[in-house]
């Protein structure tokens, strides 16, 4: 169930109130989607988002009613009207089993973590599943509405996912990282959802001079890591302080290295940002 905040979205071409917002989703509608951070009026790494927009299209086999222009038109036209400063936007194509398209777009709840939990990390745990496609970002699956449950019960921050070998993927909802002496690490583009902000980590780590490994990591080998942090549109990069029973340090000088530097980046972006309508 999907929750639209603030006074208006767009359905199609069509401004309408939020009272009358609805999802029209069943088993056969395949829905292809996007979360964007708006900081100050504008949406950060909008570029990025529509590029990932487009792939997951393509890996759908799906030929969006939109373009990107478009898109960038929507974005404007619904933070304009609801005067939205700061919070998420979520788009998504829906796709119906007669073919119909429908673009929808709205303002979306959104968690942001404060000092605190940045601070002292979220707790995490191990969970067995795999995305089909995982470098398509698709709203409905049946993994999402049985990890969702699981974290709830379990009062988790987020899931780890990985394969029946014991190989770690990524989080449900986020990228994984660790760290080791010098060295970051994180598992390869094809097994992952290539986050925005894993993407924005990665070439932190590169502006930094940090060394970033891809690689296989396994669940039995966590314990030979210092540190761990999950990164995402709404959290930034997180550290993790307790993946079931091991628990890792909260305080990494390269953490704090990245994590200056990735918040700068989007600082900047903001600060240059201009519609290109």
């Amino acid at each position: 169930m999907e929750t639209c905040l603030l006074t208006y979205y767009i359905h199609n071409k069509e401004v309408k109130s939020t009272c009358d917002f609805k999802l029209k989703i069943d088993q056969e509608t395949i829905v292809i989607y996007e979360v964007i951070r708006v900081i100050e009026g504008k949406p950060l790494y909008v570029e990025d988002h529509i590029n990932r927009f487009f792939k997951s299209c393509d890996l759908q086999d799906i030929k969006p009613i939109i373009s990107s222009r478009q898109i960038i038109n929507r974005i404007k036209t619904i933070i304009e009207l609801n005067k939205q400063i700061i919070g998420n936007l979520k788009w998504a194509v829906l796709k119906y089993e007669s073919g119909i398209q429908d673009f929808v777009i709205w303002a979306s709840p959104f968690f942001y973590p404060g000092k605190e939990l940045t601070r002292e990390g979220v707790n995490c745990s191990f969970y067995k599943a795999k995305r089909k496609k995982p470098n398509s970002k698709t709203l409905k699956n049946k993994v999402q509405n049985e990890v969702q449950q699981f974290i709830s019960e379990k009062k988790l921050f987020d899931v780890i996912l990985h394969d029946h070998k014991g190989k770690i993927t990524e989080g449900s909802r986020t990228n994984i990282f660790f760290i080791r002496n010098n060295t970051v690490f994180t598992s390869f583009d094809t097994d992952v959802l290539e986050g925005i902000s894993r993407k924005k980590v990665i070439e932190s780590c590169s502006s930094l001079g940090i060394e970033l490994i891809k690689k296989d990591i396994y669940k039995d080998e966590i314990q030979t890591f210092d540190f761990a942090f999950l990164s995402g549109t709404s959290i930034n990069i997180l550290p993790i302080k307790r993946i079931e029973n091991h628990y890792f340090n909260t305080k990494n000088e390269l953490f704090q290295e990245l994590l200056n530097k990735y918040i700068l980046k989007s600082e900047t972006y903001i600060e240059n940002f201009q519609w290109n309508l």
